[in-house]
């Protein structure tokens, strides 16, 4: 017999606002922070958290932590990090630096709020806080966020592009938050890579890799890495525009 599929559940953790999944991917530090602080329930589902029109019922921030701070401290990290944060007009994320006995910081600050079709976008330009050296990488201003979703229950999100004049509109393919597994906390996303010189100035071989990044992890190698697929593509220039074709794979 199939297993049902199961979603996530969110768990308040004591006497605070802050939940985490009753079953957490390995490694997870992912604290739910619940705006409203009048009678919380007990648990959320992840569903709950996220609209794609309007407020959600259970409005709030997806913090992605470093560590998740002991019990014994998890008050005065909420009473901390409240102060930080502004009024979410979506639920939002954060990816949050925590050292006991130190106010935390937070690294990168993903602002959701709605569009003029009440529906979630990015709120504003969000560049993400990497270390020297490496490659730069940011969101963009009214790209819409997406919810990924299986078997009806809530797995991620799926960050876009803004609709652009002339361009496809938007689809559900971008920039993915995981909410389940074990990326919960980094980003995926596939993108081109030269696959050799660049020999002719109007065309280039590209390569396509798969990009896993954890923002607070970025030198751990089972967080932040690149998957090279051997699939490859023509990149080449026409007047001011682009096309790319599947050239086949790598040999």
């Amino acid at each position: 017999m199939k297993k049902a599929q199961v979603g996530v559940v969110l768990v308040r953790s004591g006497g605070t606002t802050f939940y985490q999944s009753q079953s957490p991917g390995p490694g997870e530090t992912m604290l739910f922070l619940l705006w409203n602080t009048t009678s919380p329930p007990a648990t959320i589902p992840l569903e709950q958290t996220w609209s794609s029109s309007g407020v959600p019922a259970s409005l709030g921030y997806f913090l992605f932590l470093n560590k998740i701070p002991d019990a014994s401290v998890l008050a005065a990290f909420e009473a901390s990090i409240r102060k930080d944060l502004a009024t979410p007009a979506a639920t939002s994320f954060a990816w949050v630096i925590y050292a006991l006995g130190k106010p935390p910081v937070i690294s990168t600050l993903l602002p959701v709020g709605p569009n003029a079709s009440k529906a979630p976008v990015v709120a504003q330009d969000v560049p993400l806080a990497l270390p020297p050296g490496m490659e730069g990488l940011g969101l963009a201003q009214n790209a819409p966020v997406l919810a990924s979703e299986n078997a009806d229950f809530l797995t991620g999100f799926t960050i876009t592009y803004p609709p652009l004049a002339g361009s496809d509109p938007p689809s559900a393919q971008g920039i993915d938050l995981p909410m389940t597994g074990a990326a919960v906390g980094a980003i995926r996303f596939a993108g081109l890579v030269n696959a050799g010189p660049v020999k002719v100035q109007d065309k280039a071989l590209k390569s396509l890799v798969l990009v896993q990044i954890d923002p607070l992890r970025p030198v751990d190698p089972k967080r932040t890495f690149q998957t090279i697929t051997g699939i490859q593509y023509t990149l080449t220039q026409v007047g001011a525009t682009y096309q790319i074709v599947r050239s086949g794979s790598a040999k």
